[in-house]
């Protein structure tokens, strides 16, 4: 629903001085409070004024014999004094006025009549009505002074309350929640807040009162807010919409549209809430433009990590990228130029060296990929409830040559439980280690373990190579990273790198150590979330398999 159009001044909620104020000004001051009187002015201190003049006339009747006439326009001094302290301008007055006609009526010949014989007693009595009325501007104003330090007070803890919690929250829906709190409870009122989505709409956020726009009428006021100014009542832009609705403005960016619907519909009227209001709507539009200005600072982060990230990946393994390929065009070469004159046998290892420099290469290339999608994020896991046996027979198979001339040992209990993993991912893990046990442990045995833990999987790479260098447990799984860099252990320094971020991805953990009588292990553990399907279990017992 489209609202009508508006014939209206610039909106505003701030709205200029009126001959209506005026009447509101002097309906406080006659009624003697400091805030806009709501239905009929009370008539508390009116009574209040007649109450201390019945009393004190008691107390100067029965004093009247004892004291100077003169004496007694102090006691009625004083109850004009005690309407003062507890009630408004209005009611000190009438009691100051009141107190002057029964003096003159009760006290001053000639008694019972309203006028005075003497000029004496008619300066005593203009200057009790002058003192009465002076203090009745004087406690007027101290009233109108507490109440204003009052609301200022108020206004403050209200501010540093909703800043402080503002600069704890990190989420737009958060911040959206927590302002929407503290408005309704300064001000009173139901209220909703709208966000902008990633189409740029503008949608009421779930933390606040989303049923106030939930009539199509207020969503198309909030938004005509959003684009044009303040609308709804209280503000110049009268449109057909039950709430008032304001943008959440930061110089001429419009980060929200705040949504309200107040308890006391004059609430908007009094020029210190229309100002707290305005303060807090400018905290929360801070607050969603730092969570913004945040988020993409973040994305522009994450961009510029990539590009270094590429960058680098390209600097630090050229060298290995054209090793295999010249190894596989000189080899081709080879073939091509002299395939008739070579014999069998070197035709075959010609091939042989084609084959496993492409495979080398290929996995080169995949290591890159993987390390690029896990640094920018772009990796979204696939689990499965998988018996570890499956990526480890798999990893396996990719290596059986490079294991032909080596003894494996392969240990996994038959009742080992299903664990939820990406199988690809795991796969990829337990290529790079058992590819790093064959670089680094040239002769020796490679024993891989599994076992069931309380809180999941876990399995052993070991080897009997020479072991990890002192203090470099930590950096063996950097980028780029080689325990023995320029030996005869080749690669790019990605692999183990890959295996922390998958196991990272798996919410598990992984660690190396030096074995006793040397070598290698490696540590990797995979935690067991939520409960896997039934499955019927092998009637195979533990075992182990021995590969020579």
């Amino acid at each position: 629903m489209t609202p009508a159009p508006l014939s209206v001044q610039p909106p505003n909620v701030r709205g200029e001085q009126s001959p209506a104020g005026t009447r509101r000004r002097l309906a406080r001051f006659f009624a003697g409070t400091d805030v806009p009187p709501r239905g009929f002015p009370p008539l508390r201190g009116y009574a209040a004024a007649v109450g201390q003049a019945a009393l004190a006339t008691l107390v100067a009747h029965l004093l009247f014999d004892h004291v100077h006439r003169s004496d007694l326009v102090l006691i009625y001094t004083i109850g004009v004094v005690a309407v003062a302290v507890r009630h408004g301008a209005g009611p000190t007055a009438a009691a100051a006025v009141l107190s002057v006609v029964v003096v003159d009526y009760l006290y001053f010949p000639p008694y019972f009549e309203s006028r005075v014989s003497e000029p004496r007693e008619l300066m005593t009595l203009g200057v009790m009505l002058v003192v009465g009325l002076l203090i009745s501007r004087l406690t007027s104003r101290i009233r109108h002074q507490a109440e204003t330090a009052r609301l200022r007070e108020l206004r403050t803890a209200t501010l540093y309350s909703l800043s402080r919690e503002l600069a704890q929250l990190r989420g737009t829906e958060d911040i959206a929640g927590g302002a929407a709190r503290h408005v309704a409870q300064a001000l009173g009122a139901r209220v909703v807040i709208l966000l902008r989505d990633e189409a740029g709409e503008l949608q009421p956020s779930t933390t606040t009162d989303a049923s106030l726009v939930a009539a199509p009428r207020e969503l198309a006021a909030a938004r005509w807010a959003g684009e044009h100014g303040p609308a709804g009542p209280g503000t110049d832009a009268e449109i057909d919409a039950a709430g008032t609705y304001l943008p959440l403005t930061l110089g001429e960016a419009v980060v929200g549209v705040i949504g309200l619907v107040f308890t006391e519909p004059a609430t908007l009227s009094d020029p210190v809430n229309r100002q707290l209001l305005e303060t807090l709507c400018g905290q929360t539009a801070q607050a969603l433009q730092r969570v913004q200005l945040a988020q993409d600072a973040q994305a522009a982060e994450l961009r510029a990590r990539t590009e270094e990230l590429r960058s680098s990946l390209l600097s630090s393994v050229s060298h290995d990228l054209r090793t295999p390929l010249a190894a596989v065009t000189g080899a081709a070469g080879t073939l091509v130029a002299r395939g008739e004159l070579l014999s069998p046998r070197d035709r075959t290892d010609l091939a042989q060296a084609i084959h496993e420099e492409a495979a080398r290469l290929g996995r080169l290339v995949a290591n890159l990929l993987d390390m690029t999608r896990l640094e920018s994020g772009a990796l979204v896991l696939k689990k499965e409830w998988i018996p570890l046996e499956e990526p480890l027979g798999a990893a396996l198979g990719q290596l059986e040559t490079q294991l032909a001339t080596r003894e494996l040992t392969v240990k996994m209990p038959a009742d080992l439980p299903l664990v939820p993993m990406d199988t690809s991912l795991v796969e990829q893990l337990l290529i790079n280690l058992v590819e790093n046990a064959l670089k680094y442990a040239q002769t020796g045995p490679i024993e891989v373990c599994g076992r069931s833990t309380t809180q999941g999987v876990q399995v052993t790479v070991a080897d009997r190579g020479p072991g990890v260098p002192a203090g470099s447990e930590g950096r063996l799984f950097e980028k780029f990273y080689r325990a023995a860099p320029g030996g005869a252990a080749r690669g790019a320094g990605l692999g183990l790198a890959i295996c922390r971020a998958i196991v990272t991805a798996h919410e598990g953990d992984i660690s190396v150590a030096n074995r006793e009588g040397g070598g290698t292990m490696f540590t990797v553990r995979l935690p067991i979330t939520g409960t896997p399907p039934s499955v019927p279990l092998n009637a195979a017992t533990s075992g182990e398999a021995v590969v020579a």
